[in-house]
């Protein structure tokens, strides 16, 4: 029932695997002008886990030496039954791959293939040599869609998918390797300085490693520059900057007065343009936005949160959070258990759930009113709520709250209840 790598070694196997991501190990060898597999895999349609055929030649130098000495091209298909295709362990064999109705990974080898993902949202990796990666027809979802990967690349990558030739291909370029790219709307980069850009879609852009510039284009874009000095340019749509697999705290200021531009500073500094809406990651990050509609996502980590002008969602998830507000029409969104959270306020606020899951403060325990005469109130939660230097109406709600007054005339509006007589 776990994740199994299974190979037959010499002979001619049966390979049978459970309910887990299990991987088969099959050795080709040429038969006629065609490479066939020496092994038959079994695999039950419907086992849960994402299953991988992986190709081999010259594990076996005698069956399936290392060149089986292809003329054409063997193409393999995906059965119904399994999710992966790898044929990085065929050397330079001449293989095409291609893939089924599922959300498939494709991975070539060192000869010039050409992987064709058919319907799904699959990734495609075309490895060394001058690749063809079809993506076919994904789901349509925001963030899904077929993925080009270029992740094992050490060299720098150019892509821009908005420019096709006659046939609709893109073209990829890494160093001397040219890939054709069609129906196709992620790209991944690799180690090296890429440049990628998207088109009209709504495109998800992976810098990795390397100083990368993702322009997304036209669309809902989501960019994530990775380790270096990127260059996040969302272009028209309303675009997103994910720092989400940062290992280090991240401040992100979006400049308030120029519509989606600031920097992202945390171990290396990005530069932004035309972004929207901002993703942390693990550590403490501060995520400020501009005079859009901003969303922040703060994730893990006790994050400072603040929407600047316009009507923001602030999202803080798990940590100790902090949210800084200044907009009656700004909407939180805090999870119950997700830390214990504060709200910074400049106007009046009320941490009452509005909606039934946590909206506007529901799950937040404490409120700091930070403008002068406006008034705060709390929840069902244990709240502490503190005045500023003006005249504030501090009222607790339900629970047992404490209600800290500053230098101005306050009221404090207290429930009573019954003990005993």
């Amino acid at each position: 029932a776990g994740a199994n790598v299974l190979d037959g070694g010499a002979g001619i196997d049966i390979l049978k695997g459970g309910v887990g991501s299990d991987t088969y190990v099959v050795d080709l060898i040429k038969v006629g002008t065609l490479a066939v597999l020496q092994d038959t895999v079994t695999e039950i349609l419907g086992d849960a886990g994402s299953d991988t055929l992986q190709l081999r030649t010259g594990a076996i130098p005698v069956l399936s030496p290392a060149d089986l000495g292809l003329a054409t091209a063997t193409t393999f298909t995906l059965a119904a039954t399994l999710e992966n295709l790898d044929a990085s362990l065929s050397g330079s064999n001449k293989l095409n791959l291609t893939g089924n109705t599922l959300a498939n990974t494709l991975t070539g080898n060192d000869a010039a293939n050409l992987l064709d993902g058919g319907l799904g949202n699959d990734t495609l990796n075309g490895g060394a040599g001058n690749d063809t990666l079809k993506g076919g027809a994904g789901n349509g979802e925001v963030g899904a869609g077929d993925t080009a990967d270029f992740s094992d690349i050490a060299v720098g990558v150019t892509v821009d998918l908005g420019v096709v030739d006659g046939s609709g291909f893109a073209a990829a370029i890494a160093g001397s390797a040219i890939d054709k790219l069609k129906n196709t709307e992620n790209l991944t980069g690799g180690a090296g300085n890429d440049t990628l850009t998207g088109d009209g879609s709504d495109n998800v852009l992976t810098g990795n490693a390397g100083n990368d510039t993702l322009t997304g284009g036209a669309g809902n874009d989501t960019l994530k520059g990775g380790p270096g000095n990127d260059t996040l340019d969302g272009g028209a749509g309303n675009d997103t900057a994910d720092f989400s697999d940062a290992t280090l705290a991240v401040t992100v200021v979006l400049a308030a007065g120029t519509a989606g531009t600031g920097t992202a500073t945390g171990g290396s500094t990005d530069i932004l343009i035309g972004i929207e809406n901002l993703i942390g990651g693990g550590g403490g990050d501060t995520l400020s936005g501009d005079d859009n509609d901003n969303v922040l996502t703060g994730n893990a980590g006790n994050d400072t949160l603040k929407g600047g002008a316009g009507n923001d969602t602030l999202l803080g998830g798990l940590g100790n959070d902090t949210y800084i507000v200044d907009d009656m029409q700004d909407t939180l969104s805090e999870a119950a258990a997700g830390g214990t959270d504060t709200v910074r306020s400049s106007v009046n606020f009320s941490l009452v759930d509005t909606d039934g899951a946590g909206a506007n403060g529901g799950n937040i325990e404490h409120l700091t009113l930070t403008g002068l005469d406006i008034d705060g109130t709390g929840n069902s939660l244990v709240n502490t709520i503190t005045g500023s230097a003006g005249a504030n109406v501090l009222d607790g709600g339900a629970g047992i709250d404490i209600l800290k007054g500053g230098v101005g005339s306050d009221t404090y509006v207290v429930d009573l209840i019954k003990v005993g007589t």
